[in-house]
């Protein structure tokens, strides 16, 4: 849900000289069991983030 929520604030319109500005966000989450390797769960949330930028724009995955 947060995820989904910053993806849409990304999305909103930004104003520079006068003219809206608009950016997107793709957003890769997972959830990593406590102790897990930190480069792993890089690699993992970089998957998922590939994952949701191949879906369109503006997208969220979750692994």
């Amino acid at each position: 849900m947060i995820a989904a929520r910053i993806v849409e604030a990304v999305a909103e319109p930004i104003p520079v000289g006068g003219v809206p500005v608009r950016v997107g966000a793709s957003i890769g989450v997972i959830t990593a069991p406590g102790g897990a390797d930190p480069e792993n769960e890089i690699k993992r949330a970089d998957t998922a983030m590939y994952a949701a930028k191949a879906a369109g724009r503006g997208r969220v995955h979750q692994t």
